[in-house]
């Protein structure tokens, strides 16, 4: 995945963070769903077997966040959790 697309994919997250914390689910939800095919492909170019496992990790508490419909979680754990582990990727 090129550096310009990790770059795209923060500041797409960055963004439904900041609507999910402004109670936007809709608009949130909506920029959130092509993210999610960038999300499984970053998962796949981690060559680390452990950072893989706790990325997909990360991604299903995002999951469960959102089938519990919390929104304040799901904008934490894709601004400090998803949003850190891929940036780290990137140094």
């Amino acid at each position: 995945m090129e550096n310009e697309k990790i770059q795209d994919l923060i500041q797409d997250l960055e963004r439904v963070s900041e609507l999910l914390y402004q109670d936007k689910k809709d608009e949130g939800y909506t920029i959130l769903n092509p993210c999610i095919q960038k999300l499984s492909i970053f998962a796949g170019i981690l060559t680390n077997e452990v950072d893989q496992i706790e990325f997909i990790n990360l991604l299903k508490s995002a999951l469960e966040a959102m089938e519990a419909e919390n929104l304040t979680l799901l904008a934490d754990i894709i601004q400090y959790d998803i949003i850190n582990k891929i940036e780290q990727y990137e140094e």
